[in-house]
């Protein structure tokens, strides 16, 4: 089976639409509403993508779970999801062997699930599903109506 992505969004409308549109991209994949449940799939194994939010609420950020999930070498390769593109923890996840980039809020949903899709299914990337992002663009085509 391919590997999974898996969606950290303490949001969940936009956990439900990442979901879906992930999904219909042809990727499995599987949320989590706090890092608890996170952590207890990226243990369970099959995680080949994150998308992470960066504020999470709580007191929990994005930032220190990378951190822990990576010294503890459960960390896939993940994208960084925000509302808060120019937040300094940001310099410190650009470093780490995983990071694959930076989606600022508003975006297009249907191109972030292309983007996960190429990271996944690399193969996957030369059949024609849409635009993908490329390597630095962060909201590039962010649909005029989403919310996201």
């Amino acid at each position: 089976m391919s590997p999974a992505v898996l969606v950290l969004d303490n949001d969940r409308a936009l956990r439900d639409l990442l979901v879906l549109a992930v999904g219909r991209a042809g990727v499995p994949v599987c949320a989590a509403a706090d890092a608890e449940e996170a952590e207890r799939v990226l243990r369970a194994g099959g995680i080949g993508l994150l998308l992470l939010d960066l504020h999470l609420g709580g007191g929990r950020s994005g930032h220190q779970l990378a951190r822990a999930w990576e010294q503890a070498g459960l960390l896939p390769q993940f994208l960084v999801v925000t509302g808060t593109p120019e937040d300094p923890a940001l310099a410190e996840l650009d470093r780490m062997p995983g990071f694959r980039g930076v989606i600022a809020k508003p975006f297009s949903v249907l191109e972030l699930a292309e983007r996960a899709r190429a990271l996944l299914l690399p193969a996957a990337a030369d059949r024609p599903a849409g635009r993908e992002m490329g390597a630095s663009e962060t909201n590039a085509g962010a649909d005029a109506g989403a919310p996201w």
